[in-house]
Order: structure tokens, then C-alpha cells, then sequence
């Protein structure tokens, strides 16, 4: 059976590898925000312009993704923003935004997509290695990707009795890449 992938921010980046690997077997829905891909859409693909920090956003994304393929089994939140935010630069708006579309985001695409989830689909959020490691200017976007994982986990053991998983995987840094982390 052919399933149905979601991947949030998946046209460009590590978003667009992912849905790569998917669109093999699967049928792909990707969603982007300023910058429209360059590919064409294939027949089990479907590009979605969104911008996830929307009222009403994540319920179009869905409502597209179920017309189209009929389906969702797997949503990957895969969209964010690294805007800096540094401590003497304080803008709330800008603030907020990182937090909306990193952390709040993804509630509101599973609450969406909820009634559309069987028993064997999966959530999977894309955080950060910045979730331990925030480099210097970037705290709020740190805390986001601390709190997503922590929301990951939350919604593992309120989703996992109706046989829905949900993980988490984090891209790695060498140790070099660790190691400037910590000093930049």
C-alpha cells in the first residue's frame, strides 16, 4: 500500500532530502513558505505554499494533502526558522515568530491532522543539535528545539495507546562541529 507523507518545509534543505528518499514508494506532500521550489511536482507530489504561523494554515495544508491523496501516515515537522536573537536586540514579534513556527507549528499540524491518523501512522519532529547546543545569538531558536523535543515526547505517550508513534530525530554534528558550537 502506497502511504502519504507530510513533510512541513520539505522543498529546500534537509526538508527536500527527505522527501526525496520518500517519493520512491510514497506519496509526498511539501509544504514551503517564501521560497517556491525549483522542481516540478511529479504525480505523487504535492507542493504547498504555507505559511505554518497562520491561523487556518495547518488545516488548508491537510484539507489539500486528504483531496489529493486521500491519506495521511506519516507527518514530518521538518520547518523552521533560525532567525538570531540576541540578548542587547530584543524584538518580541521576531521572537515569537521563531517560537510559532519551530515549536507551536507542529501542535497545530497534528491537531489537524489528528482525525485523519490510523493506528500505525507516525509523527516525526526534526529538531536540533541547537536543542543542547544554542549557538551565540541564537536562544530563542535553542529553546524552540529544546521545547519541540520535549512536545515530542509529550505527544508519544498521549498518542502511543492509539498506536500512533512518535520520535524524534536530530541531525548530528561531528565533534568538531560540537566543539565551534559551544565556542561561537
Amino acid at each position: 500500500m502506497v502511504k502519504t507523507v507530510l513533510v512541513t518545509g520539505g522543498a529546500y534543505g534537509i526538508g527536500r532530502a527527505i522527501s526525496t528518499i520518500f517519493q520512491y514508494d510514497n506519496n509526498v506532500a511539501q509544504t514551503w513558505c517564501h521560497r517556491e521550489p525549483d522542481t516540478a511536482a511529479q504525480d505523487n507530489q504535492l507542493f504547498l505554499q504555507a505559511d505554518l504561523t497562520q491561523e487556518g494554515s495547518a488545516e488548508r495544508v491537510i484539507d489539500a494533502t486528504i483531496a489529493r491523496f486521500g491519506r495521511i501516515d506519516v507527518t514530518v515537522n521538518n520547518a523552521g526558522s533560525l532567525d538570531s536573537s540576541p540578548v542587547g536586540d530584543f524584538d518580541a514579534d521576531k521572537q515569537r515568530a521563531i517560537l510559532d513556527l519551530n515549536l507551536l507549528a507542529p501542535q497545530s499540524l497534528l491537531s489537524a491532522a489528528l482525525p485523519h491518523l490510523a493506528p500505525g501512522a507516525a509523527i516525526v519532529s526534526i529538531p536540533s543539535v541547537n536543542a543542547q547546543l544554542p549557538p551565540k545569538a541564537h536562544a530563542t531558536y535553542g529553546a524552540s528545539k529544546a521545547g519541540l523535543n520535549l512536545w515530542t515526547r509529550a505527544m508519544a505517550k498521549e498518542l502511543g495507546p492509539k498506536g500512533i508513534r512518535v520520535n524524534a530525530v536530530a541531525p548530528v554534528l561531528s565533534m568538531s562541529q560540537k566543539l565551534r558550537a559551544t565556542q561561537s
